[in-house]
């Protein structure tokens, strides 16, 4: 019932779900009146006649800050899958899929678990995923993704994440060899990190206008999503567009703008006699992320005849 891999395709994190024997031994899930942790979540999921937006609205640890919609077909990404998530950062929606005849406790259990991977690709940058690690007893540097059907921290953290939800231990056999209670160290680790990490920004578009002055060379501070940047130059009454381009640039009268898209940071070089506007949009990869200084002066380029001699380096 627990994800065994994940890949990435464009912005979308999928995770995969393998069936565990011991399923049908889960105990009953009588969850209380609980608090607003999980009200954050909006949950589509019109195939289903369980209470899964009660579910969600009950859990004990924070939830998703996004649409999460639940599909009930086949995932057939695996033999025997049973149920996979996904999180697309540039929509800010995730998807969880389960097959058709899991209901009740089963099904529950299951929905948690997968709302914990979307929690991840929503919410957990790679310092997050770090102390993730650590907290489940992984050595430092272990691979957030395993093989089908091994441990590893992604798997962890998501049975971890639903018995934050549940806010204790259900009767289960363990899944991948995770074998924490709802009250171990552990578990509750995984709990604080996951209130932690719901009050940054969540992974999603967000946008970054900046001035660049005449003659300086600009990078961003924030890390970005390869494949998500979109870069706006505006000078001089010209504007260019740069779509995850290694090399674009913008001429006016005033001179030329150089951007470059194409990794993970946004790079501006100004070669122009007049202040241009920069107008960056894309998913945050990493802390820190900010609108505030979102971008340093790094360097100058040797005068106004540089863009001609030198063109743009990387």
């Amino acid at each position: 019932m627990n994800p065994t891999s994940d890949h990435t395709q464009s912005a979308i994190v999928r995770w995969t779900a393998v069936l565990t024997v011991g399923l049908v031994m889960l105990g009953a899930l009588t969850v209380g009146s609980g608090s607003a942790a999980g009200a954050s979540t909006r949950i589509v999921a019109p195939q289903f006649t369980d209470p899964i937006q009660t579910w969600a609205n009950e859990a004990k640890a924070p939830t998703p800050t996004s649409t999460v919609v639940v599909r009930k077909v086949f995932c057939n990404l695996e033999l025997a899958a049973m149920a996979c998530a996904s999180y697309d950062s540039m929509r800010s929606v995730g998807t969880i899929t389960m097959m058709s005849g899991l209901t009740g406790v089963g099904a529950q259990k299951i929905f948690l678990h997968e709302l914990g991977h979307v929690f991840d690709g929503r919410h957990l940058y790679p310092r997050d995923r770090a102390d993730v690690t650590r907290t489940l007893g992984f050595p430092a540097g272990t691979p957030w993704t395993g093989a089908a059907g091994a441990a590893s921290p992604s798997e962890w953290f998501a049975e971890a994440a639903s018995l934050c939800y549940l806010g204790w231990s259900p009767e289960s056999l363990a899944n991948y060899g995770f074998r924490f209670s709802y009250v171990s160290p552990q578990v509750q680790g995984v709990c604080s990190i996951m209130r932690r990490a719901v009050k940054q920004p969540a992974k999603e578009p967000m946008t970054f206008t900046t001035t660049l002055p005449p003659f300086q060379k600009f990078q961003s501070v924030t890390m970005f999503e390869p494949g998500t940047l979109s870069a706006k130059v505006t000078i001089g009454g010209r504007a260019s567009t740069s779509n995850s381009s290694c090399t674009d640039q913008v001429r006016s009268t005033a001179g030329a703008v150089y951007v470059n898209t194409c990794g993970n940071r946004v790079s501006a070089w100004s070669f122009a006699s007049s202040r241009a506007t920069l107008i960056v949009r894309g998913v945050p990869a990493a802390l820190p992320v900010t609108k505030a200084g979102a971008f340093s002066a790094v360097a100058k380029p040797q005068g106004k005849r540089a863009a001609g001699k030198r063109g743009l380096r990387r």
